[in-house]
């Protein structure tokens, strides 16, 4: 049988409507395979399955390491391929870089994939793509502005929570200007449902001033131990307590189940102690669920 060359294979991709590689990317991969040894640290000569594994294995990892950040459909074609997907595929489709010394911007945007619940991830990518495109725009229109000062937006995510139950992404922005603020957004997908959940949906309203009481526990109990720590326990008021919680609480589930109650930066204690977290146990969040 004839091995198909690799203008071969690239003329295929191309008459199938499909991105051809970068002629980059090809020199990585040569320069690579180049580089692979021709013999094994034992003294048997490896076999040609184990040598083309070796090469397969070092085009996958140069496509991870740089395909996904050249093109949305780049980052697309490597997540459905199955050897290096997963159920659940979180990608980088964007990239935004701009630095002129006083202005910076550095955004990835993620993009979630997950065949099985469709829907769950199209109503999340459509929340990322608004507030990261507000985030981008608020900041161009500000150095169109003003074009002086100092102001920066960085834009990154990360998979928290990836278990059996629970999917859980985190999208990070970071905004500085005369000061600086970060605020955290938790995407969820509960796989035994298929559907993209909130606070909200997991905790009735009556349930709230429960958790509020051991989150309050939980912050007397730092301050306590450390002088260093400061929440505004002392501050709160019945018709607007700081550690007040809502439908649309950031939150998370760790992956033995505790569930991680998220603030925002300001919100409860000064600046300096960033976005505050507490971990309820699940005997305690147990009782309290829908």
């Amino acid at each position: 049988m004839t091995t198909p060359s690799d203008r071969d294979i690239r003329r295929q991709l191309e008459a199938e409507g499909r991105p051809a590689v970068p002629d980059f990317v090809h020199q990585m991969t040569e320069a690579t395979l180049a580089a692979l040894p021709e013999k094994l640290p034992v003294q048997r000569r490896p076999s040609p399955f184990k040598r083309i594994s070796a090469a397969a294995a070092c085009a996958a990892l140069l496509m991870l390491g740089v395909l996904p950040n050249v093109s949305p459909a780049y980052a697309q074609a490597a997540g459905r391929i199955p050897l290096l997907g997963s159920l659940i595929r979180v990608l980088t489709i964007r990239n935004y870089t701009y630095d002129d010394g006083s202005h910076l911007l550095e955004a990835d945007i993620p993009h979630v994939e997950d065949d099985d619940n469709a829907e769950a991830a199209a109503l999340i990518n459509a929340d990322i793509d608004a507030l990261t495109n507000a985030a981008v725009s608020r900041f161009y229109h500000e150095l169109e502005l003003s074009g002086q000062g100092y102001g920066s937006i960085h834009i990154d995510y990360e998979t928290v929570t990836a278990t059996d139950r629970w999917f859980t992404l985190q999208l990070r922005v970071t905004e500085t200007a005369a000061s600086s603020t970060t605020y955290l957004k938790y995407y969820h997908i509960d796989r035994q449902t298929g559907r993209h959940v909130g606070f909200g949906d997991l905790f009735a309203p009556d349930s709230f001033a429960a958790l509020e009481a051991a989150i309050r526990a939980e912050m007397q109990a730092q301050m306590d131990a450390d002088p260093q720590i400061d929440y505004y326990i002392e501050d709160e008021q019945p018709d607007g307590a700081p550690t007040t919680l809502s439908a649309d609480q950031p939150f998370f589930f760790t992956e033995n189940g505790d569930l991680v109650i998220v603030y925002d930066k300001y919100t409860i204690a000064p600046g300096s102690m960033g976005n505050p977290a507490f971990t309820i146990p699940k005997s305690v969040y147990e009782p309290l669920l829908k």
